[in-house]
């Protein structure tokens, strides 16, 4: 009886009369789901934790189980986590929380949500992204709770091995999410971080709460998700589809070159959006930037440099996820057209496409194809790989 008088007395001071709900996404049956999610585990730097993320339509409910174990090397626990990246998010600049219905039939209490990409200011932890906040969930007679989470109880300054904020919203408001990130917050992750412990969390909706009403969170036809967890063949890991926000070129059609080639992507008029990632989130030190010159090129810059707890070189990348990508099955080949580049012997170069997993693979957190390449000197070239 508390507990329910408790959630009852929740839900009258979120939801706000003549407020807009507007929605995330939803597993609910009837309900057309609006991403494409995966799951991931520990980064690449050792961790033992594992997962899986299934939609399950019969039942209305998206699914994360799995454990969350110490990553050796650290001695400190990792992550499991249900993510989606690219694709539509509507504006929620003008609403002020998240709620989640979910069910847990686990006791486990490092449950946190992470959404965008914005690193904290002033170089606090450079080489984090986005903005967390924990919540719990408690095992209440195998009902589905509301869980609220206000705006304001996230930070995007906060400690890589934990999750947890070092600097809150509340007590610096630069950590705050800010206005660009709620206008489209670009990826969206449901964590079991910092926490040892057997995770087992159903997913019903996620929403925004009291929103102006003229919030549209109606899907655009060209954005709409496709129906694969049938037929993928490796249903989980595909990452979000759609047009990217924020990139100037919006166009869905495949750009065929003079030559037959086929463009993925020109900063003269670039379509996806592109951001910057480092080291994973378990201590590492490199930092980079992107910068986009529009009609001429993309920047991008940094130094690697040693995790500390490894002793060996982290990365840093350039990145976009999600949004339009063509049809290249029946090219050979990827070229790279390059302006310049810096230290001409650098030889750490590497590019990677794709959500892949390798069927058997020893390590479950490793996706996609990877390759190596050596630019010669430093000049104007292009680069087949």
């Amino acid at each position: 009886l508390i507990l329910a008088w408790i959630f009852l007395v929740i839900t009258a001071l979120f939801d706000v009369e003549g407020k807009k709900t507007v929605r995330i996404e939803s597993f609910e049956k009837g309900a057309s789901t609006v991403h494409s999610w995966f799951e991931l585990n520990d980064p690449v730097m050792g961790g033992l934790s594992t997962g899986t993320f299934t939609v399950r339509p019969e039942d209305g409910i998206g699914v994360l189980d799995g454990e969350v174990r110490d990553v050796p090397k650290l001695a400190a626990p990792g992550f499991i986590a249900m993510g989606t990246r690219g694709g539509f998010y509507p504006d929620i600049s003008s609403c002020d929380a998240f709620r989640l219905k979910v069910r847990s039939t686990t006791s486990y209490t490092g449950y946190r949500v992470s959404f965008g990409v914005a690193p904290p200011p002033n170089n606090a932890e450079s080489y984090s992204r986005g903005y967390k906040g924990l919540f719990d969930v408690f095992v209440v007679n195998g009902d589905f709770s509301d869980i609220f989470i206000p705006f304001h109880e996230f930070s995007n300054y906060w400690d890589l091995e934990t999750g947890d904020a070092i600097v809150s919203c509340s007590q610096n408001e630069i950590y705050c999410p800010d206005k660009s990130t709620l206008e489209n917050i670009h990826r969206f992750e449901i964590m079991a971080q910092g926490v040892l412990g057997e995770v087992h969390l159903e997913v019903k909706s996620i929403e925004a709460l009291n929103c102006d009403d003229d919030v549209n969170d109606d899907v655009p036809e060209n954005m709409k998700q496709e129906d694969n967890w049938e037929n993928d063949s490796s249903p989980g890991y595909v990452v979000g589809q759609g047009i990217s926000h924020g990139a100037t070129n919006n166009n869905n059609n495949a750009i065929i070159l003079d030559n037959g080639d086929i463009s993925i992507e020109s900063f003269a008029n670039p379509r996806h959006d592109w951001f910057p990632l480092n080291d994973p989130v378990m201590g590492g030190k490199s930092v980079s930037k992107v910068e986009i010159n529009e009609g001429e090129f993309g920047l991008f810059e940094g130094r690697v440099m040693d995790v500390p707890s490894l002793g060996v070189p982290g990365f840093i990348k350039m990145e976009t996820r999600g949004g339009y990508f063509p049809d290249v099955s029946s090219c050979q080949a990827l070229r790279l057209r390059i302006k310049w580049i810096l230290p001409e012997n650098y030889d750490g170069w590497f590019v990677s496409f794709g959500t892949h997993h390798r069927a058997n693979a020893k390590n479950p957190y490793i996706r996609g194809y990877k390759a190596h390449f050596q630019p010669k000197g430093g000049g104007s070239q292009d680069v087949v790989i």
